[in-house]
């Protein structure tokens, strides 16, 4: 049995996978973990040069077990992210999205943190941000400013709530697939459910929970593991969808998840409220149209946004767009500027 599988779902991104591939091939100490170490790719029915560029790579680079899987036909991303795993045979899996590389030390890393003890685990790590050329870093995605390392097992109420407490965005309750590292066996014993996920963009996100809310060691590990290639999302381009998919999901998994537990309930909820502040709330309420009204105002209930301000935004919907309207000009505003003070 292998250590860990680097879980990779992929559709048309043959020049990407190439670039993770290598970023895998250049890592530190790439020979002693080799061994230890599969490559789980499941291609989503890709049209593009991706099967053969794997085969090419499987020949010139032969010391890294790489395992190829294609579906018969597009099957969408849920899907996908959750074939990558079913084909593995690793101990621990690492689902890496396509467009994302590893850095140097991101191997050394993740064997450390596993090694650490023999109790089945899930890992979290942060995140570097790169725009969509990977050539230009933007800085690193921390899911919980005030919290460093933070070991504990969810089977502690308390300390599950105080984590979920200071968790400031989603990633930090497993949205984001390449910086969750995660006992393949405690996955494989959540049964029910993620079918009902499949379109959400979260199925993945269904089975993490389930596990942290049976019982698991969970390490918050305060330090980036994986390059984050930005511009990039192809699931939802559009804002309110993009926006929607997060509270349809989360809303549907806190639910699901937590039931009656209602301390966890609604500390997993109020993180959707930190991740999307009242600002994008009043963007998000300007912009969506009039039949998505009752569900958004639904959800947001739901994560304790005030409902005077709810209706206010709704009621008064022109002065609200004139608002964000003159918050954009603005924003132009002070970074011109700061442009003109810097060139003088």
């Amino acid at each position: 049995m292998f250590k860990l599988s680097l879980c990779i779902p992929t559709f048309n991104r043959a020049e990407y996978v190439r670039d993770l591939l290598e970023s895998i091939s250049n890592s530190d100490n790439i020979n002693e973990h080799s061994a230890k170490l599969e490559v789980c790719i499941s291609d989503n029915a890709s049209s593009d040069d991706t099967e053969s560029m794997i085969k090419e790579f499987q020949i010139t680079h032969s010391y890294i077990n790489i395992r190829y899987h294609k579906n018969e036909k597009n099957m969408g991303p849920d899907y996908n992210i959750i074939k990558s795993v079913e084909i593995s045979k690793g101990e621990y899996c690492w689902i890496v999205g396509s467009d994302d590389i590893l850095r140097e030390d991101s191997l050394r890393n993740v064997f450390q943190e596993i090694n650490k003890s023999e109790e089945e685990k899930v890992i979290l790590f942060t995140r570097d941000e790169y725009d969509i050329t990977m050539k230009v870093r933007l800085g690193e995605r921390k899911w919980a400013h005030t919290l460093e390392r933070f070991e504990f097992n969810t089977q502690d109420r308390i300390l599950l709530s105080y984590y979920l407490s200071h968790v400031d965005t989603l990633g930090g309750v497993l949205s984001f697939i390449s910086s969750i590292v995660f006992n393949k066996k405690k996955w494989d014993s959540v049964m029910e459910g993620p079918s009902r996920y499949i379109g959400s963009g979260y199925a993945h996100v269904y089975k993490l929970q389930k596990m942290v809310y049976q019982g698991i060691d969970f390490i918050y590990c305060n330090y980036s593991n994986i390059k984050c290639r930005l511009g990039n999302d192809s699931i939802y381009e559009n804002f309110v969808q993009r926006t929607m998919l997060d509270f349809r999901g989360y809303v549907m998994l806190a639910n699901d998840v937590f039931g009656s537990d209602s301390i966890l309930k609604n500390d997993f909820l109020k993180i959707l409220k930190r991740e999307h502040p009242e600002l994008r709330i009043i963007n998000l309420l300007t912009k969506c149209k009039k039949k998505e009204i009752n569900e958004i105002k639904e959800h947001l209930f739901q994560c304790d946004y005030s409902k005077d301000f709810i209706e206010d935004i709704i009621s008064n919907n022109y002065l609200w767009r004139k608002f964000i309207l003159i918050k954009k000009i603005l924003r132009k505003l002070r970074k011109i500027t700061k442009y003109v003070g810097l060139g003088g």
